[in-house]
């Protein structure tokens, strides 16, 4: 039950927290009468807000990080010896900051407007760098288990 715990702490909310602000920022929405104003109103509250210029860089370097930290801890402190995947881990970690700090890092210099899309790879071409960064977030999220898993196992 504590690996959940940890999953549900370490990966699930801070993906996943920022989702439920926009939902209750949505659902706290005025109430105007016509259904096309309140359409409009929803426009300004889409949850591609929330990640369009590469926010998620900056969870995706946190996990990078706190992954290098149990690592070493795990090497360090509890005398363990590096696995064989080491150098795979490490590599996914090394070109995981890189990205994610390129995107992290966009939303300061670049933004996109919020487009109706026609269909899934639309989306992509145009909200590349959120979809880059979901990529990168994910090699993080493996990096953060992985490492996590092996510094907890005795």
């Amino acid at each position: 039950m504590n690996e959940w715990l940890w999953i549900f702490v370490n990966i699930v909310l801070p993906i996943f927290l920022p989702v439920g602000g926009m939902f209750l920022m949505r659902v706290s929405l005025k109430k105007p009468e016509k259904k096309e104003e309140r359409k409009e109103l929803l426009k300004t509250r889409r949850y591609v807000l929330l990640f369009k210029d590469g926010q998620l860089g900056w969870v995706a370097l946190l996990m990078c990080f706190a992954a290098v930290s149990e690592f070493a801890e795990g090497l360090v402190i509890d005398h363990k010896t590096a696995p064989a995947w080491t150098i795979f881990v490490l590599l996914d970690i090394v070109l995981t900051v890189l990205a994610a700090g390129v995107f992290a890092t966009n939303g300061a210099v670049d933004t996109v407007q919020v487009i109706e899309t026609e269909s899934i790879w639309d989306w992509i071409n145009y909200y590349g760098v959120a979809f880059w960064s979901t990529i990168a977030t994910l090699g993080a999220i493996v990096a953060f288990i992985t490492v996590h898993f092996w510094a907890i196992r005795h």
